[in-house]
C-alpha cells in the first residue's frame, strides 16, 4: 500500500535534504576543495553570494586592497575563485578565457556575440580585427572636431555658470554623452543633454539602473539568475524601467540606422564620416563579413560603455586637480603657455608634461570597475606567480589593488602625485605604464580607449585654461560594479 506523507513532512524532509547537501558542500568547499588553501572571509569561501552582497551594498573593501592588506597576495573571493594582488600576474591571467560572469553582457543582437561578452577567443578576434580600424588612433584623431564642437557648448554652459554652484559631475557625464553622440551620428550637440539638459532617449538613465544590475546577476548562482532577475522585477519598478529602456534600446538603435539610410540615399553627405558611416560602408563591402545586426551590436556598446565610462573617469581626474592646490596651480602655469581662443590638439596636449602626468596619476587612482573580472584557468592547469592553479576555477585581479603597488608607483602610491611619472628613469615609467589597466590590458583592452583619451586631453586642457573652480563639495564616488562620482560640487569663475 503507499504511504501518503501529510505536506509538512514533505516540506520538512526537503528542507532536511537541502541543510544536508549545503552541510556537505561547507565541509568540502573548507576542507578539500583545490581552492581550500587559500585565505579570505568565511563566507566568500563558501558561497557567491558574498560577492552579490558586496556588489549590491559597495562594501569595497571586500575587494580592495584592505583585503589583500589582511589576507595577503592570494586571496579567496568566492568558492571557485582567487584573486592575485601581484601585477605580474596579469602577463598570464590576461591570456585565459572568459568565464559565464560576462553572458549577462551580451544583448542577444543577430548571430555574434557581442565583443566584451565573447568568450571564443578565435571569435573574438575575427570582431576585433573588423572593428579595429574604427577606433585606431589616426581614425579618432579625425573626431576632433566633433569633440570641439561640444566642448563649445560645455563652455557656453559654464559662461552661464559664472559665479554659480554646480555640479560638475553631471556636466562632464552630459559632455561625454553629447560627444559619443556627435562623433557616432553626427548629430548636432550630441544627444541634446549639454543644450537642453534632457535626456532624450533614456539612456543616461537605463545604464545607470541596469550595469547595477548586470553586475550583480554575474555572482548570483548559475541556476537561479533567472528566477533571481524576475524577482527584482517584480519587486523593483526602478528594475522594470531599466530592463524596458535596454529592450528599447535596440529598437532606437535600428530606427538611427534606418534614418541614417534614408539621408544619405537622399544625398546628404557627412563630412569629415563620422563613425556610423564608416560602419554602413564596411556593411556595403562584400570582402567584410559584416551586416546592420553587427552594427547594432558596436552602437549598443557604445551605450553601454562609451559614455558613463570616459565620464566617471574624467570627472575623477578633473576632482584631482581641482582638489590639490599645488597641483593645480602647477598645470594652469603649464596651460597659461598654450592657451588661445581655439582649441589645443589631442596631440598637442599629450606632449604637455605636467598635464600628462596628471591625466595618468588620474586614471591610476579612479579605477573605472570596482571589481576584478574573472578568468577561468585553462585545461590542465597553470602556475602563477609561483602557485599551481587547476585548471576550471577562476582568477581575477583588480585594478584598484594593483594600481596602489608600491614596488611599481613607489613607497607613496597610495597618495595622488602626478610627478610620479616624470622621474628620469625610464625603466620606472615604462614599468608604470605597462601596470597602468584602467582600461584593460593585453588582448582584451578596450577598444574605445583612444576615443576616451582624446577627450580627457582635450577637455582638461580647454576647460581649466578658461575657468577656474572653487571645491564645495567632493564627489561621492559609487563602489561596487561601476565607479561613478556624483554630488561634485563647485563654484566656477572665469579666467583672466
Amino acid at each position: 500500500m503507499l504511504t501518503v506523507f501529510p505536506p509538512q513532512t514533505l516540506v520538512l524532509a526537503g528542507v532536511a535534504t537541502f541543510l544536508l547537501y549545503y552541510a556537505g558542500w561547507v565541509i568540502y568547499t573548507l576542507t578539500f576543495h583545490p581552492y581550500a588553501k587559500y585565505p579570505g572571509p568565511l563566507l566568500a569561501k563558501i558561497t557567491t553570494w558574498h560577492r552579490w552582497y558586496t556588489l549590491r551594498y559597495q562594501i569595497d573593501e571586500n575587494v580592495r586592497k584592505p583585503l589583500h592588506d589582511r589576507y595577503g597576495e592570494f586571496v579567496r573571493i568566492a568558492p571557485d575563485e582567487v584573486q592575485i594582488s601581484d601585477p605580474y600576474a596579469i602577463d598570464t591571467i590576461s591570456k585565459f578565457a572568459k568565464t559565464d560572469f560576462y553572458d549577462n553582457f551580451d544583448p542577444g543582437v543577430g548571430a555574434r556575440v557581442e565583443i566584451f561578452a565573447e568568450k571564443d577567443e578565435r571569435k573574438h578576434n575575427q570582431l576585433k580585427k573588423l572593428m579595429f580600424p574604427l577606433f585606431r588612433q589616426e581614425s579618432v584623431a579625425k573626431y576632433e572636431g566633433y569633440v570641439e564642437n561640444i566642448l563649445a557648448l560645455f563652455c557656453q554652459k559654464m559662461e552661464e555658470e559664472v559665479g554659480e554652484e554646480v555640479d560638475l559631475a553631471k556636466y562632464i557625464a552630459k559632455f561625454s554623452w553629447d560627444t559619443v553622440g556627435e562623433m557616432i551620428y553626427s548629430y548636432e550637440g550630441g544627444f541634446g543633454m549639454l543644450r537642453d539638459d534632457i535626456d532624450y532617449n533614456g539612456w543616461m538613465s537605463m545604464v545607470k539602473i541596469m550595469q547595477w544590475q548586470t553586475g550583480q546577476l554575474g555572482y548570483v548562482p548559475y541556476l537561479i539568475r533567472v528566477p533571481y532577475f524576475l524577482f527584482q522585477l517584480l519587486i523593483s519598478g526602478k528594475t522594470r524601467k531599466g530592463l524596458m529602456g535596454a529592450m528599447r534600446t535596440v529598437k532606437q538603435l535600428r530606427a538611427l540606422i534606418r534614418k541614417r539610410r534614408e539621408r544619405e540615399a537622399a544625398g546628404e553627405e557627412f563630412r569629415p564620416e563620422d563613425m556610423l558611416s564608416k560602419m554602413l560602408r564596411m556593411e556595403e563591402d562584400e570582402k567584410v563579413n559584416w551586416v546592420e545586426d553587427d552594427i547594432v551590436l558596436t552602437l549598443n556598446a557604445f551605450v553601454w560603455a562609451g559614455s558613463d565610462t570616459t565620464g566617471s573617469v574624467l570627472g575623477m581626474i578633473v576632482f584631482f586637480i581641482l582638489s590639490d592646490k599645488r597641483v593645480y596651480r602647477k598645470l594652469q602655469t603649464e596651460l597659461h603657455t598654450t592657451r588661445s581662443d581655439g582649441y589645443i590638439s589631442y596631440q598637442a596636449a599629450t606632449e604637455l608634461p605636467y598635464l600628462d602626468a596628471c591625466v595618468n596619476e588620474g586614471l591610476r587612482l579612479h579605477g573605472i570597475l570596482g571589481i576584478g573580472f574573472p578568468r577561468a584557468v585553462p585545461t590542465g592547469g597553470a602556475e602563477i606567480c609561483g602557485q599551481y592553479f587547476p585548471g576550471g576555477y577562476k582568477v581575477s585581479m583588480n585594478q584598484n589593488v594593483t594600481h596602489l603597488d608600491k614596488a611599481i608607483f613607489g613607497e607613496d602610491a597610495d597618495d595622488y602625485r602626478p610627478e610620479r611619472w616624470m622621474v628620469k628613469d625610464e625603466e620606472t615609467v615604462k614599468a608604470m605604464h605597462r601596470h597602468l589597466h584602467t582600461f584593460g590590458y593585453g588582448n582584451r583592452s578596450c577598444l574605445g580607449k583612444p576615443i576616451a583619451m582624446n577627450e580627457i586631453y582635450k577637455f582638461v586642457p580647454t576647460v581649466l585654461s578658461r575657468y577656474s573652480f572653487e571645491v564645495l563639495k567632493e564627489p561621492t564616488v559609487t563602489r561596487g560594479w561601476f565607479q561613478q562620482p556624483e554630488g561634485f560640487v563647485v563654484k566656477v569663475s572665469k579666467r583672466d
